[in-house]
């Protein structure tokens, strides 16, 4: 962008005196440097505004917190904001909207809240991008309760929430497992005209993964087919882990086998999802071979598919297995955590008990897992 030139043509025409810049043309170079994501540039231009005992206003204060957005300087937001209102000048509506999103941004959804409450208390009234900026905040920080209660103040203001407020009230549900909840926002979206997307329906699966409604999900898939929208990697891990935790390790592997013949390529979670239900069903030869599908694919195994398959080996009784596959999780640099050493002493026990009260589990051939 050539900053120190443009500073250095600022400031010469300003000496010669035949040009005087004011807060227009200040604000308008202090937006370059924002959208240039340059905020020590934007910083030194205030400098050189104040210095030129040329006033700024909010639109400087505005784009500069907006570039302090953009670089993750929360910090630094904040004290511009302090210092704009020691200088008395009103924030408005963008100022707050954006003050918020940068809250939301680094995950602090609390300081978000409090600057939607002190923006209302300065009687501005919130469009819906900073509502859902807000709501954004508090589903990732799993509160639910509140984020319902900033859609009813959304009504109440006759603010119109969008397809992305509800796609985040949903998802806030789901970390809530509030699912009577999330299936009332569900029907009360599509009441008002908005149609569900993906992002919708991977929301609501993984609400009835988490409350173990296995059948619920598969319900939204077909939905999902009827309507014409395309299931992503995410919605069948959605589906494979609720079959997962439902105890439906069959219906698990169909669906594996369903995502793969729609061309989407299975990721870690997906092989994780399909180890867990192998164990709960004991399962071990499976569960092995799908270890083997997933490096095949060129993946790499992680502590949880470790976890999960050392601990099987020890439930069947293949405690010299379970130490091959510690070893070679080892050699993979994978660092053991707490249930990995946990699962180690158990199978430490139960080598010196003997497991002859142990199932025999069948030995591993490699190739495809039965479907």
């Amino acid at each position: 962008m050539g900053r120190v030139r443009v500073l250095a043509e600022i400031e010469a025409r300003r000496a010669t005196a035949r040009y005087r810049p004011d807060t227009i043309t200040y604000n308008a170079l202090i937006s370059a440097y924002e959208k240039a994501n340059q905020l020590e540039s934007a910083l030194q231009v205030l400098q050189l505004m104040c210095g030129q005992q040329v006033c700024p206003d909010v639109t400087t204060f505005s784009a500069l917190i907006s570039a302090c957005k953009a670089c993750g300087q929360t910090e630094k937001a904040l004290e511009l904001f302090q210092v704009m209102i020691g200088q008395r000048i009103m924030p408005d509506v963008i100022t707050y909207g954006t003050l918020i999103s940068a809250f939301d941004r680094a995950k602090q959804p609390d300081v978000a809240l409090q600057f939607l409450e002190l923006m209302q208390r300065q009687e501005l009234v919130p469009d819906v991008v900073t509502y859902n900026s807000v709501i954004s905040g508090l589903e990732k920080g799993k509160r639910p309760e509140r984020a319902l209660e900033l859609l009813t103040e959304m009504e109440a203001q006759r603010t119109s929430p969008d397809i992305i407020t509800y796609n985040s009230l949903i998802s806030a549900c789901e970390k809530g497992r509030l699912l009577d909840r999330a299936e009332e926002l569900f029907q009360q979206m599509q009441e008002r005209g908005l149609e569900p997307d993906v992002i919708t329906f991977n929301a609501m699966i993984a609400a009835c993964e988490k409350c173990k409604q296995a059948g619920k999900a598969v319900e939204l898939l077909e939905k999902m087919q009827v309507k014409t929208i395309a299931p992503d990697v995410i919605t069948y891990n959605s589906l494979i882990s609720a079959c997962q935790k439902s105890r439906l390790p069959d219906k698990a592997l169909e669906m594996f086998e369903v995502m793969q013949e729609q061309g989407l390529l299975p990721d870690v979670i997906t092989y994780n999802a399909l180890i867990s239900a192998c164990s709960q069903g004991w399962q071990l030869e499976r569960a092995l071979q799908l270890l083997n599908l997933l490096q095949a694919q060129g993946l790499e195994p992680d502590v949880v598919t470790y976890n999960m398959l050392i601990s099987l080996c020890f439930k069947r009784g293949k405690v010299p297995l379970g130490y091959h596959l510690f070893e070679a999780m080892s050699a993979s640099g994978l660092v053991p955590d707490d249930v990995t050493y946990k699962i180690m002493q158990r199978g430490t026990h139960q080598q010196q008990d003997g497991a002859d009260q142990w199932p025999e589990a069948p030995q591993y051939h490699g190739g495809a897992p039965p479907m």
